[in-house]
């Protein structure tokens, strides 16, 4: 995934699945899930076994691939924070710096 080594790969995604744990089993979305099993198992009474289970095949592709995308989107905005931080750090340092050598002119 976007050249990073596997174990900062593996990292982001045990964080990610942690997160997506936590937001399943988060007290507020209950209802939530509720609502949403509810719809399902209405939409299943309407289909017969093979278009159900043709509707399930497609879900997971579905969200598998919905689960990747945001991984990534993760991992992305991660690495942006890290070149933001780096860009203003190095700022910081030439600002610091100049300020440093000011300083010592007036000496």
């Amino acid at each position: 995934m976007l050249g990073f080594p596997a174990w900062l790969t593996a990292a982001f995604s045990k964080r990610i699945d942690s997160i997506g744990h936590e937001m399943h089993t988060d007290p507020q979305n209950q209802q939530s899930w509720k609502q949403a099993s509810a719809l399902l198992e209405k939409f299943q009474s309407m289909l017969s076994s093979d278009q159900f289970r043709a509707f399930g095949e497609w879900e997971d592709t579905v969200g598998l691939l919905e689960a990747h995308q945001k991984e990534e989107i993760y991992i992305r905005g991660f690495v942006d924070g890290f070149h933001v931080h780096a860009c203003l750090r190095e700022h910081m340092q030439k600002m610091v710096g100049k300020d440093d050598s000011e300083r010592g002119k007036e000496g």
